[in-house]
């Protein structure tokens, strides 16, 4: 039990390392005591009063055309907020017990956390239940990074459009159906999580193939990527309205959606440039010529594509439209992990490996804006509807509970830094 102020309150293990107040009446009854060890407890373990300004990523937003584009962005760091000033945060060391009643167990899935539930205690704690989410953009990898990463995503999400851009990419249905088979084996035992999967467009790709690929009942979109513009993007597109055309037209007839990576080549091109010239020469080009066509811009940097975006409805900012409920917005991370060395290096790879704290900074964007009753449609149910899938059954809680991100999660061939590693997050989530 402590006090800051004027007023008491008590350290709740339960509550994954979150002090709560408590009624006076309590602490007059004098029920609850610290075990033998409070002399470390009272050793740095409280951080907080008056917090400082940290990083955070509020592009976890997307933004959209009306009825058939939207932009995803998770992967860049834009802006810093100042944290709110709340009760000093303790840090779990030891038992919190009562004199009267034995100690009651609980577990957190996610964070691993054990502890005591103490009793007679009034606790106040934050919940958030929402129907599970997706991830309509994740990278997994193969191999042994795959089998690292992918329980990441399966614990959170209950399902995810996965990214085609491996060596060799996912060009054929076959391809795509081989792949899948590599991540559900690679699943935790028992898990739901359904990869959708996705395939690599080259200016060799047939209609044929994009009818098979409807057909195989595992493949929902079709990735493009300009040749030479990202991670394994070397046998990406070269002549969208040429040697693609034919493809793009069955994409229609298909309700198959187009998932472009959105920036231009060019090395005579300014790399802040990319973008803006892309949507100028290619993606306004391909909106007027298919209109029916779904398309998704993913990974926007730049308030060129924003501005485009407003110019096609009302105008507002990528944060105010996201958090308004709207459904043309849905959630898509692009976690994309790389081992240490091939991404703490002179020319480091592009993507962010924040799988493991996706849901945690959503939460935490809403909850700045006011509009947490707004996240569900977000992260649940806009996705789905989208691309015309059911929505899932199963739900998931976010606890206002403060937990630790690893500083890296270790694999066969190296480490991986996820985003915000180190750190000290305040939302947990559960599925149940």
């Amino acid at each position: 039990m402590f006090r800051t102020g004027d007023k008491d309150h008590f350290l709740d293990p339960f509550s994954a390392l979150r002090p709560c107040p408590i009624k006076e009446a309590y602490f007059q009854r004098q029920e609850a005591s610290y075990d033998e060890h409070e002399t470390t407890f009272t050793q740095s373990l409280i951080r907080g009063g008056e917090k400082g300004s940290y990083s955070v990523p509020h592009n976890v937003l997307l933004s959209a055309l009306p009825g058939n584009i939207y932009l995803h962005k998770l992967d860049q760091e834009i802006g810093r907020i100042i944290q709110k000033n709340e009760i000093p945060i303790l840090h779990r060391r030891h038992a919190f017990q009562t004199k009267d009643e034995s100690q009651m167990a609980s577990k957190f899935p996610i964070a691993g956390i054990r502890g005591p539930i103490p009793l007679h205690a009034n606790i106040e704690k934050r919940e958030l239940t929402i129907t599970r989410p997706d991830d309509w953009h994740l990278h997994l990898r193969d191999g042994d990074l795959l089998e690292a990463v992918v329980s990441h995503s399966a614990r959170q999400f209950g399902r995810a459009i996965v990214m085609p851009n491996l060596r060799p990419p996912v060009t054929t249905t076959s391809a795509a159906v081989a792949y899948r088979k590599s991540i559900v084996k690679a699943l935790p035992t028992n898990s739901d999580f359904t990869p959708l999967m996705t395939l690599y467009l080259t200016d060799a790709t047939s209609p044929d193939e994009i009818k098979l690929a409807r057909e195989s009942g595992i493949i929902f979109a079709v990735k493009m990527y300009p040749a030479g513009a990202t991670t394994n993007s070397q046998d990406g597109v070269t002549d969208l309205f040429g040697k693609c055309l034919p493809v793009l037209e069955e994409m229609v007839k298909q309700n198959m959606p187009l998932l472009v990576h959105g920036e231009v080549t060019d090395h005579e091109v300014d790399v802040f440039d990319r973008e803006k010239i892309y949507i100028d020469t290619v993606l306004k080009p391909l909106i007027q010529k298919f209109p029916q066509l779904k398309v998704v811009m993913e990974h926007v940097t730049t308030m060129d594509a924003v501005r485009f975006v407003e110019s096609c409805n009302e105008g507002q900012a990528i944060m105010a439209a996201v958090t308004s409920g709207s459904k043309r917005f849905f959630l898509g991370t692009d976690s994309a992990p790389h081992e240490r060395r091939r991404k703490e290096s002179s020319c480091g790879c592009a993507g962010i490996y924040n799988a493991p704290v996706a849901l945690s900074l959503y939460a935490k964007v809403f909850e700045e804006a006011g509009a947490l009753d707004k996240l569900e449609a977000f992260t649940s149910f806009n996705g789905p509807d989208f691309y015309g899938l059911p929505r899932n059954t199963s739900r998931t809680t976010l606890t206002k509970s403060s937990w630790k991100v690893p500083k890296s999660y270790p694999y066969e061939s190296g480490d991986l830094i996820p985003m915000f590693a180190g750190e000290t997050l305040e939302w947990l989530p559960y599925s149940a």
